[in-house]
């Protein structure tokens, strides 16, 4: 009978403890008492990338680039659009949980993928149009100035509008997205402007890669066009990759709003030594 009786108060002085710890708890906490931790589950921005169509691809050196590269036009079009999403992947996903509906093993990407595309159109406005201030991500990567090229104001955009919004709660439901990034125009345009240039076959080509942003309710956060010049004489697909995709996706990342800090705090309860 003693023995249970000097059982309650040590009970209660457990519970004491734990009570003591848990009022150290702010909001949006998980507790694992188990562990003597508290882990900070403050919400996190989920990207969802989405690539260009195939019929938004638009380039002047198809030839040159499948002559090069010993490829058709569909393997063309695919590594392009393959390539981009994994490299964009890979400079986003430090900042940002990130998905992408080509890379990924989602079941049923493809299905979500044709969802998207046939609840979406394109717009085209002036470049000058699309100015959105925004926190951009801060990142120690520098890009490379030299293959930048500063943006026309008079410059045409093309960007996705979404015209069936509940696509976007449909997408976060399944996949837990609520920021998605639309990769709606892939073109290469030849400069043929200086006929010197043009006659000994080193011109310059410009790849651009329209997109813009768009948050769960719909509302677009930034739109702009990432691009970057490469010589004419530089046609194999795997060396335009290698070359000019790091710059353009470092563009992108650039114009995605700042994710929200995550502070992981650690607590002990106390127990006896």
């Amino acid at each position: 009978m003693l023995r249970k009786i000097s059982f309650i108060p040590i009970l209660f002085m457990v519970f004491g403890h734990v009570a003591q710890a848990q009022i150290q708890v702010e909001d949006n906490t998980e507790i694992d008492l188990q562990a003597g931790e508290f882990r900070d589950t403050a919400h996190q921005t989920r990207i969802l990338l989405i690539p260009f169509e195939k019929s938004m691809y638009n380039s002047d050196a198809d030839r040159e680039m499948m002559s090069a590269s010993e490829i058709n036009y569909e393997q063309l079009v695919y590594k392009f659009r393959y390539a981009l999403m994994i490299m964009l992947r890979n400079r986003v996903s430090p900042y940002y949980e990130t998905k992408n509906l080509i890379e990924d093993p989602v079941r049923d990407s493809v299905h979500y993928l044709a969802k998207l595309y046939q609840s979406i159109g394109y717009k085209s406005v002036n470049y000058n149009e699309t100015k959105i201030k925004i926190e951009k991500v801060s990142t120690k990567k520098i890009l490379k100035g030299q293959l930048s090229i500063p943006q026309n104001d008079n410059e045409k955009i093309t960007k996705a509008v979404v015209n069936i919004p509940s696509i976007l709660e449909f997408i976060n439901s399944e996949l837990g997205s609520d920021l998605f990034v639309f990769i709606s125009m892939f073109e290469i345009k030849n400069d043929l402007s200086d006929y010197t240039e043009v006659g000994t076959n080193n011109y310059k080509r410009t790849l651009k890669i329209h997109f813009n942003i768009i948050n769960l309710n719909g509302k677009e956060v930034a739109q702009d066009i990432a691009k970057i010049n490469f010589p004419s004489k530089l046609n194999n697909i795997d060396d335009i990759i290698k070359k000019t995709f790091p710059d353009l996706c470092d563009q992108i990342l650039m114009k995605i709003p700042q994710p929200k800090t995550i502070k992981k705090k650690i607590f002990r309860t106390k127990t006896d030594e």
